[in-house]
Order: C-alpha cells, then structure tokens, then sequence
C-alpha cells in the first residue's frame, strides 16, 4: 500500500511536470508567434512608414504583450496549484501512515484483550470444574455425616435401650 501511494505520488509528480514543460513550451510556442507577427507587422510598417500603421503595430506589439503577461500568470496559478496539490497529497501520505500506526496498535491491543477474554474464560472453566468437584465433595461429607448421625441415633438408641434393660433388672433385683 505505501509503495502504491509512492508510486501514485511520482506519477502524479511526472504528470504535473510534463503538464507545465508542454505548457511552457506552449507559451514559448506562442511568444514566438507573436513575436513573428509583431515582426511581421514591424516589416509592413517600415514598407509604408504611415504613422497609422506605427500606431497599430505599437497597439498590437501591447496586446501582445498583454497576451503574453496573461499567459504567465496563467503559468504561475498553475505553478501554485501544482503546490497545493503537492502538499495536499504529501498531507494524505503523512496522515495515511497515521492512520496505518494507530490501525496497528489497535490490532495489538484487540489480540491481546482477547488473548486475556480467553485466559479469563479458561480460568472460569477451571474454577466452575472445581467449584463442581468441591460441591461432589461437600455432598459426600453430607452423606458421611447423615449417615454418622443415623448411627450414632442409633447407637445411642441401643444404649438407651440397655440402660433400660438395666434399670429393669435392678429393679427385679430389687424387688426379689
């Protein structure tokens, strides 16, 4: 892509060069033309020596020279719209390279928020996975306990149950 712009860039240089040689060499073209005239004129006046004729070869010698001036201000807008043009483009580059910096931070930071999104989903993964085998775990124990519980009521009920036994037999006892 920066090579693409480059190459866009000296094309466009090229072209804006070869445009002002043509037109340079357009203004000579007519500069000689109408200096040809204006020598032509000059002969056919110095033929007559008429003051008529000195006088519209001077009128035209100034529209020739006034051709000649609107033809160089032409040259220099062109001159400094081919400025403009440049600085304008040399303005896009500077501001493309920009733009491909911070598209390129952009790049990294989203890889490396994703990277951690990833990183953050497996650890969920791994807490859920233990979270599940700590409540597989705690269930169990609840189990053991319940279980522990039924045989100490159970148990107790057994001594209970003795305790009365005994308590009966000391009492025949007792009695006999």
């Amino acid at each position: 892509l920066q090579q693409t712009k480059k190459d866009l860039f000296d094309r466009h240089k090229d072209y804006i060069t070869n445009l002002q040689q043509q037109h340079e060499g357009h203004l000579k073209s007519q500069q000689l033309q109408h200096e040809n005239a204006l020598n032509y004129e000059i002969a056919k006046v110095q033929r007559t020596h008429t003051v008529e004729k000195e006088k519209q070869i001077e009128d035209a010698r100034k529209d020739l020279l006034e051709e000649i001036e609107k033809l160089k201000m032409e040259n220099n807008k062109l001159l400094s719209d081919m400025d403009e043009k440049d600085e304008l483009l040399t303005n896009y580059v500077e501001l493309d390279k920009e733009h491909q910096k911070i598209a390129m931070e952009w790049d990294m930071k989203l890889k490396k928020l994703n990277d951690e999104l990833t990183e953050y989903k497996t650890k969920e993964i791994k807490n859920t996975e233990t979270l599940l085998l700590l409540k597989e775990e705690n269930n169990k124990l609840q189990q053991n306990a319940v279980k522990h519980d039924l045989n100490t009521i159970k148990h107790s009920e057994k001594i209970d149950k003795l305790n009365l036994e005994i308590m009966e037999l000391n009492e025949l006892k007792k009695r006999n």
